[in-house]
């Protein structure tokens, strides 16, 4: 009797333990703050942005506003996706403040601070300003053969460079003078190199932008095109090419030294620009 009186006392001691644990649970899961349902973003209708807009001041073309496509006065641009919420117009991946909007009336807060003033043109025939602009850049397709003789002691060496336009769209984000962000497009080269003694090939090869990572940072490089291959300078080391990284449109580039030698072997060296 005594045995089973001790182990009646000790199951329930058991029992009441984890019953205390379990409420301990309870409590702590209820503290807990519920994660809410992330809101999804609800946009308006874009009705009343159909149209070209331009600057109320200026009454210069700024944007044309068809579908859910907006596009710039410029044969660059790529067209972006427009959208419109409660309290902000996203051209691509931007989001501008709207300060106040109507039917043929908007300001938008721009990326800089400023505010841009559009109104909706009455005149149908202004869409033809922007009909006027291609849907891609042209695409050149001749390539630029250039050729210099220079002479390494007694060597004599012909060097020749061609230019090959390529139709690889290399994209970047600039911004216009109203900060308003957007997107551009150019076409990357790709650039043989050849060195001849006679008729003796020293060196041939064929170079992208890829082939200078190492000199140039990746941010910069993938915005940026190969843009030129220019003749240098020929000494006892060899004949020395400079090779050109550039954003477009700008002046920002990584120059970068390739000389051959007379034994054909070519090395690189990031110089200033």
């Amino acid at each position: 009797m005594i045995v089973d009186r001790i182990l009646y006392i000790i199951l329930l001691g058991v029992l009441c333990l984890c019953s205390a644990c379990e409420n301990r649970k309870v409590e702590a899961e209820a503290e807990q703050p519920q994660a809410k349902p992330e809101k999804k973003m609800e946009y308006l209708p874009l009705d009343d942005l159909q149209g070209v807009w331009v600057d109320a001041d200026s009454q210069s073309p700024f944007m044309w506003v068809r579908g859910d496509s907006v596009y710039y006065a410029d044969n660059i641009s790529v067209a972006a996706q427009v959208r419109l919420s409660q309290d902000s117009l996203w051209l691509g991946q931007e989001g501008y403040q709207v300060e106040s909007r109507g039917m043929s009336r908007l300001s938008l807060l721009t990326l800089t601070g400023n505010t841009v003033s559009l109104q909706k043109t009455q005149h149908p025939e202004d869409s033809l300003l922007f009909m006027l602009v291609p849907a891609e850049p042209v695409v050149y397709t001749e390539r630029t053969d250039r050729d210099t003789v220079t002479f390494c002691g007694e060597h004599r060496l012909h060097s020749y460079v061609t230019v090959n336009p390529t139709t690889h769209k290399v994209f970047r984000t600039s911004y216009n003078a109203e900060g308003m962000a957007v997107e551009n497009y150019s076409f990357d080269n790709v650039i043989h190199l050849s060195v001849y003694e006679g008729k003796k090939c020293l060196f041939r090869s064929n170079f992208e932008k890829t082939d200078f990572a190492k000199f140039v940072p990746e941010e910069f490089l993938s915005q940026a095109i190969l843009s030129d291959i220019t003749f240098g300078p020929t000494d006892a080391k060899g004949a020395h090419f400079h090779a050109l990284v550039c954003i477009p449109e700008g002046t920002a580039c990584y120059m970068i030294e390739l000389t051959v030698s007379l034994g054909g072997e070519v090395t690189m060296a990031l110089r200033d620009y």
